[in-house]
């Protein structure tokens, strides 16, 4: 059996203020790799009022720096908002400075403002996903291929390489990931 904390690290006004979410989450997942808990998740999300968690990589990290065994994964992490190259970088240095405890799921929104903050449109998201993955499991081979019409290469490559799961709540979703992924999470 697999326990996991999930965190959105929501602040409505009028709530707890963030400066005192962010350190007890860091505390609680602490609490949870000492008692042997198997993943903590991170949801993304942007323009929210509430300061939904926008960074769930850096999140993963601080969690990582805090405890020695429980898994770390971004939990949808919002692939279309990404440069490819540059995520497969992060996710490299993160899943090795974590000794291999970072997992990631991806996925595409499901809300037009954010992919407008970005200068993404909503619309592509699902192209968006398919060629992340595609992207991030050449990367992380730290070997030459073509990206772009360029030849590109991310060093250094993660040892282990962390697993892609798709996220998603529709059978199109699931049939994706059967043909892309690791494996399937419902968010």
């Amino acid at each position: 059996m697999e326990l996991h904390l999930v965190f959105e690290l929501r602040s409505p006004p009028g709530t707890t203020p963030h400066r005192e979410l962010y350190p007890a989450m860091l505390d609680i997942s602490a609490w949870a790799d000492e008692l042997g808990f198997s993943y903590v998740n991170f949801g993304e999300h942007h323009v929210s009022e509430s300061g939904y968690n926008p960074s769930p990589l850096i999140t993963c990290a601080a969690v990582a720096g805090r405890t020695r065994r429980i898994r770390t994964r971004p939990n949808v992490l919002l692939a279309p908002l990404y440069d490819p190259l540059k995520l497969a970088e992060d996710c490299a240095v993160l899943s090795l400075a974590s000794q291999g405890r970072l997992d990631i799921v991806l996925g595409g929104g499901y809300r037009a403002l954010e992919c407008a903050m970005f200068g993404k449109r909503l619309e592509d998201r699902w192209a968006a996903i398919g060629a992340a993955a595609k992207v991030l499991r050449q990367a992380w081979t730290g070997e030459p291929f073509e990206y772009l019409d360029r030849t590109v290469f991310v060093r250094p490559a993660p040892d282990p390489q962390p697993k892609i799961f798709l996220g998603g709540g529709t059978v199109a979703a699931a049939r994706r990931a059967a043909r892309i992924a690791d494996g399937f999470a419902v968010p």
